[in-house]
């Protein structure tokens, strides 16, 4: 069985599950996932596309549900008894299940574990006790599991078995649909919901202002291609922004649906909400400007409870580089000021561009390892008695 909670863990898990069916093509599959995991030859017992937050406040809203989802999960593991849970990220959720498993005498894998950015192996030591099997993306969590006495292999980070690495600015803007010439800036909300809500509206008076700045400047916002009728309210809603904006005070943005990598292979600069995309980005080699904004609750929540100190970095790049090589403009940063400062800057100054541009080319040699959905599926089979 396999359990991703969200969407770019459906894609890893997607990619994952093909090579399962390479290697033993009468494997049943089932799990949780989204329309790709499906595509991929996943049973899905329940699709997860809507299971995902950032923050405390915004993964209650989803309590009662998984809760229920979960209950009925435990019944189907417990009759079917399956061969090994892959887990997949989510770790709130997941974890559950890795908890069961071992109580059932089920092995587990875990892809993307908890605290997979964490460096204190106390931390993991719960989690490194309880799965079986850890493929680490990283080769500091491949680190820290292995000082909480955990069965840790490195992997490496799955992207190169999921992105176009062939795609180049004239192709990507080709399918975008742009001219190539002239400055390309992408903006990309995110993938959720409260997220693109959130963030579209700054993002598009940050172009306003851009446009002012940069001549022939083209601006593109891909959003997420997923299934059901909440991405296409939210498309719609971005679509209507845009064409407020040009309406209003000329600035043309084109919204396009799906096209996230067009948009990162094709941009001169992007401005990318904090997540799984900024290391898609930085393998892209696209130089960026890291924003997020959260609920004020989820702020204070982080800040009194859930931290005893509010980590130095957000993004992505700046937290697997253990500094801060990417710009980021997070809550109280997340203002227009900064956006556009930080922006300009990437734009105008070629040192400091250049300086990003070959910080991003370092990590992404640190994250690449080929094959890595078929190393994992190896784990897997060798996990099955």
């Amino acid at each position: 069985m396999l359990f991703a909670g969200e969407y770019s863990g459906n894609i890893y898990g997607a990619t994952l599950a093909l090579e399962l069916k390479k290697i033993c093509p009468q494997a049943k599959l089932t799990g949780t996932g989204c329309r790709e995991m499906a595509d991929a030859g996943v049973d899905l017992l329940y699709n997860s596309s809507a299971w995902g937050g950032i923050g405390p406040i915004e993964a209650l809203r989803v309590i009662p549900k998984l809760t229920i989802i979960y209950l009925k999960l435990r019944s189907y593991i417990i009759e079917n008894k399956p061969d090994v849970l892959v887990l997949i990220d989510y770790p709130g959720f997941n974890m559950i299940l890795a908890r069961l498993a071992r109580k059932l005498s089920i092995p587990t894998l875990y892809y993307f574990p908890p605290g997979k950015y964490d460096t204190n192996p106390s931390n993991v030591a719960e989690a490194a006790s309880v799965i079986t099997s850890v493929a680490a993306p990283f080769k500091f969590t491949y680190n820290v599991y292995e000082k909480a006495g955990g069965n840790v292999k490195f992997v490496g980070h799955p992207m190169t078995d999921t992105l176009p690495l062939s795609l180049n600015r004239d192709k990507a803007c080709e399918a975008l649909k742009i001219k190539a010439e002239g400055t390309i800036i992408g903006l990309l909300p995110g993938s959720r919901r409260r997220e693109i809500r959130s963030h579209t509206r700054m993002l598009i008076k940050c172009a306003r202002k851009l446009a002012k700045q940069y001549e022939n400047c083209q601006f593109v916002v891909p959003i997420p291609n997923l299934p059901g009728s909440k991405i296409e309210k939210l498309t719609t809603y971005v679509r209507e922004a845009a064409k407020e904006e040009k309406k209003a005070f000329g600035t043309n943005i084109a919204v396009k649906t799906g096209l996230s990598h067009e948009t990162m292979a094709a941009a001169d600069l992007l401005i990318i909400s904090s997540g799984t995309a900024t290391l898609e980005a930085a393998w892209f080699n696209t130089p960026m400007v890291i924003i997020y904004k959260a609920s004020w609750l989820t702020e204070f929540l982080a800040r009194h409870i859930f931290f005893d100190k509010i980590p130095e970095y957000f993004g992505l790049p700046n937290i697997i580089a253990g500094r801060g090589i990417v710009p980021e403009c997070i809550q109280w940063n997340f203002t227009e000021e900064k956006i556009i400062s930080n922006s300009i800057k990437l734009l105008s100054d070629d040192e400091y561009r250049k300086t990003q541009k070959a910080e991003l080319a370092t990590l992404r040699n640190n994250l690449s390892k080929n094959g890595t959905s078929a190393i994992v599926a190896d784990m897997i089979m060798k996990l099955i008695k």
